[in-house]
């Protein structure tokens, strides 16, 4: 009589250890394209809520409009680094000067680029942003352009950062957000 084996042979144990590699291998590329995702969709919900941020700031003081607008994109260096802290509400320190719109927008907009760029107050920054911020007839377009964690399957529409050569090749990093408010008629300078 022929004696009955027991146990897995050496074959079918390398053919378990192949299945649970494949497995293993898609469970961190699932993980792997997860994690891409969810930090471009962070950078997106960063990148909006600093757009609302200034176009609320601008709302809030459209007076000096076009104190707030650059000419070029810019998240370098602050409008001005020699800014007197005023306030603009009534406060009991009366030797605070009170802010005049034009003040007030200098030090909204110095506020606004340390967030963008990651300062201080920020927890995390954009990489390499760039903003642009446009005001026409009763628009202004607040754009915010930053290198992606990975290559874009489309062009962006938006021109704002592009051709600076901070993106890779043909900007194919570059990602934008772009907000537009309408001002009633009127209101803009």
């Amino acid at each position: 009589m022929k004696r009955r084996e027991e146990g897995l042979g050496f074959i079918e144990l390398l053919i378990a250890l192949l299945l649970f590699s494949v497995g293993a291998l898609g469970l961190l590329a699932v993980q792997l394209v997860s994690w891409r995702t969810s930090i471009e969709g962070a950078q997106v919900s960063q990148a909006t809520a600093l757009a609302r941020d200034l176009l609320a700031r601008i709302d809030s003081n459209p007076e000096a409009l076009r104190r707030y607008v650059r000419n070029e994109p810019r998240a370098d260096s602050p409008p001005s680094a020699d800014l007197v802290l005023c306030h603009t509400a009534a406060a009991d320190d009366a030797a605070t000067p009170r802010c005049d719109p034009e003040a007030l927008a200098a030090y909204d907009l110095l506020q606004w680029l340390e967030l963008l760029a990651g300062g201080p107050e920020s927890a995390t920054g954009l990489p390499e942003p760039v903003a642009c911020i446009v005001a026409q007839e009763q628009r202004v377009t607040v754009a915010i352009a930053w290198r992606g964690p990975r290559a874009a399957a489309s062009p962006v529409p938006s021109r704002c950062g592009a051709g600076l050569g901070r993106y890779g090749p043909d900007d194919q990093w570059r990602r934008v957000v772009a907000l537009r408010t309408w001002f009633p008629a009127g209101r803009l300078p």
